[in-house]
């Protein structure tokens, strides 16, 4: 049921990267791998998803294990901080390369890694973040023996 959800809303931003994984979601829907990267995402699209997001029921958010808008320069700040809200702690796989991000919404995702119990990669660099808080992604990787940090 997330993936007929989530393909609905994929459909609505449409694009070519939005409706392929739309079409990969409505032909596979037990474990969802949801791969937008590079697709022209804006910050509002990303807040459009994560409302859909949000919506799911707990089971329903546990299908998912992946999840990367990576290469969507213009998700900024106020994208990743909806994106990072909206994300199942159970996911396992997290990728927002070059997405614009700064301090705020950096800090935001580095907020949810810290509780996302089955965590295993997340991928966040070129981006906009300090020093400061590039050390603590890589602290949060020291802190877990199974996490993967690209910072």
């Amino acid at each position: 049921m997330a993936a007929v959800k989530i393909a609905a809303v994929l459909r609505a931003i449409g694009g070519n990267v939005c409706n392929t994984a739309a079409q990969r979601l409505e032909a596979d829907n037990n474990s969802i791998s949801l791969h937008l990267r590079n697709a022209g995402l804006s910050a509002a699209d990303a807040v459009t998803l994560s409302q859909i997001l949000q919506a799911l029921s707990t089971e329903e958010a546990s299908t998912i294990d992946s999840f990367s808008l990576s290469y969507n320069n213009e998700i900024g700040n106020t994208g990743a901080t909806a994106i990072a809200k909206a994300l199942p702690r159970t996911l396992r796989e997290l990728g927002m390369v070059g997405c614009n991000i700064g301090e705020q919404g950096g800090r935001t995702l580095l907020q949810w890694a810290a509780n996302a119990t089955d965590l295993r990669v997340i991928c966040v660099e070129d981006n906009q973040f300090s020093t400061q808080l590039k050390d603590q992604f890589i602290e949060l990787k020291q802190a877990s023996k199974h996490l993967l940090v690209a910072v």
